[in-house]
């Protein structure tokens, strides 16, 4: 069955039922400047369940609380669920506006079906998520460079030990004010040679819980040995895939003398096709002041253009730190320094700015990219 024949039987945003919280149950919102990503949570969620039997409830938006889960549900046992990640801005109008979210309500349809999790229409999930926001929306930070973040959670919830599709599941929907993700100085990476994030074939293109849980160790140990996070690599040619849980791009010189900026492709399943990183492409492309190409770079390749000086410019970009510059990488326990800040083109900061700028309402370019969450009366 096609996902436009199982939409039919999509929850609708026509029956969200909405329970407010009560005043005694509404949290001390915190302040600007003490923004840490999930350390606070809004005062609602919202909450659609799903059962083989009955398919789709309507979707409820309700007082923020624990959900109570059986031990053996599928979400516990083999780690199926699969999530997003976007957020709300306050422009420097005081609007707020979602960034191309109908990009990460697709995806987020994609790995569901991947995960064997039940399809549903992205347009109605949207316009409940939107309406949870605008409930919320004093929680959407004023100062700039922080946000809202939006984690839209998928996982199957039914009892069965057995290992086969769920036969319940949930869309589970909180928001977390925040500060920059990343902070605001270049990453230091630590590029690990031997554990990889993903590989043909798996789901490493697919916002799958499972992604992510084996990676917290080798982050543990970049982080011990003084990192940021790690430069994850892939194959015999150490191939650079993804920087912790950004994409890269890479500003250099080819041999033949011309400027290129450098993703890897999305072709061998290893890459996330994340939203920030489509975007980048465009802008860059519009730029139209070097190739923009997606092909795979490897860590020899990188050292020789460092060492020749061709390599200008590293940085990651995701939804939650938008654009980061790396500063170094460690690599077989050699350090070597990325000439990112000192770039004279500064490609990452113009790009930075051309993205900030559509976020928050100050540019006309691109202003379908981003829509305004109404403000409650």
């Amino acid at each position: 069955m096609s996902s436009e024949e199982n939409f039919q039987n999509s929850f609708k945003f026509e029956n969200l039922k909405i329970t407010l919280c009560e005043e005694s149950q509404r949290k001390c919102k915190p302040s600007d400047d003490d923004l840490i990503i999930s350390k606070y949570y809004t005062d609602h969620m919202l909450l659609i369940k799903w059962s083989q039997l009955r398919g789709w409830s309507a979707p409820e938006i309700i007082p923020f609380q624990n959900l109570s889960l059986h031990p053996a549900a599928k979400v516990l046992q083999y780690a199926n669920s699969i999530f997003e990640g976007s957020k709300a801005i306050r422009g420097s109008d005081g609007k707020v506006r979602l960034f191309r979210f109908s990009r990460n309500m697709a995806r987020m349809l994609t790995a569901c079906e991947r995960s064997a999790l039940p399809s549903f229409d992205p347009n109605e999930l949207h316009k409940c998520i939107k309406k949870l926001i605008e409930i919320d929306i004093e929680w959407v930070p004023r100062k700039e460079m922080s946000y809202l973040y939006i984690r839209p959670t998928a996982m199957g919830i039914d009892s069965n030990i057995s290992p086969i599709p769920s036969t319940e599941a949930l869309i589970c929907v909180t928001c977390t004010p925040s500060g920059p993700y990343l902070g605001t100085k270049p990453l230091s990476l630590y590029a690990e040679p031997f554990h990889v994030r993903a590989w043909p074939g798996g789901v490493g293109n697919y916002k799958v819980s499972a992604n992510y849980g084996p990676t917290l160790l080798i982050e543990k140990k970049a982080k011990q040995l003084g990192h940021n996070t790690v430069l994850w690599l892939y194959g015999d040619q150490q191939y650079i895939t993804e920087a912790g849980v950004t994409n890269v791009f890479i500003y250099l010189v080819n041999k033949e003398g011309k400027k290129e900026l450098v993703t890897p492709p999305l072709t061998d399943g290893l890459i996330l096709p994340g939203i920030t990183r489509e975007s980048i492409i465009e802008i860059a492309r519009a730029m139209n002041q070097f190739q923009v190409i997606e092909k795979n770079i490897g860590m020899e390749e990188l050292i020789e253009a460092l060492e020749q000086n061709r390599l200008m410019e590293m940085f990651g970009t995701g939804n939650a730190c938008l654009v980061c510059a790396i500063g170094s990488i460690e690599y077989k326990e050699k350090r070597y320094p990325i000439p990112t800040v000192t770039s004279v083109d500064q490609v990452y900061i113009k790009i930075l700015q051309t993205l900030v700028d559509i976020q928050y309402g100050r540019s006309s370019y691109h202003s379908d990219w981003v829509e305004v969450v109404p403000q409650q009366s």
